[in-house]
């Protein structure tokens, strides 16, 4: 993947090095960001975003016309992979046993890893096809059949949905007896 963008854009070691540095600078600001905005407006809508904007990073990759577009789609594709692992970490939390939150923390850190070499299997299989921008057209197309999935039934966080209700009724006040009419 890394010879044939270098290839056919004519890019050094180093612009290809910033390129795929990009995603990774990409991760680390979407992971800082988001996990904070899922917990404030809900961890459902961020992850949805943050699957869209993943998604729609990897495909535009495969449009990029140069070594500007390469490292904009690229930082856009990590801003959404980073910003939806904090919030897939805190569905998963929340929603298991508290015995075995550790255990299954670790078990979404590996799936993410096999995911990635998923990704390598995959980019090695469509190496020979007819380029580059297939991989990221694959990696960004599954995601975005997956977001309909998503939307319609994944639950919104129960911490997420106690503390806005808390709020709410903070916000509402102390509730009087209610008055009838004589």
């Amino acid at each position: 993947q890394r010879v044939g963008i270098a290839r056919a854009f004519a890019l050094s070691a180093q612009q290809i090095g910033a390129v795929f540095s990009a995603g990774l600078l990409g991760l680390c600001i979407g992971s800082l960001i988001v996990g904070p905005l899922g917990d404030r407006h809900g961890r459902k809508p961020a992850l949805l975003v943050s699957v869209f904007v993943f998604a729609a990073g990897s495909v535009l990759t495969g449009f990029a016309d140069g070594l500007h577009s390469l490292l904009a789609w690229r930082l856009l594709t990590g801003l959404g992979l980073g910003g939806a692992t904090p919030v897939v970490l805190a569905l998963v939390a929340e929603a298991c046993p508290r015995r075995l939150r550790a255990s299954l923390n670790m078990v979404m850190y590996c799936g993410l890893m096999l995911g990635g070499l998923f990704g390598g299997a995959v980019t090695a299989l469509v190496l020979d096809s007819p380029g580059w921008q297939w991989i990221f057209f694959i990696g960004g197309v599954l995601p975005l059949f997956y977001l309909p999935v998503l939307a319609r039934w994944l639950p919104e966080s129960t911490e997420y949905l106690e503390a806005r209700d808390a709020a709410v009724v903070a916000l509402a006040g102390p509730a009087g007896p209610a008055q009838t009419p004589a």
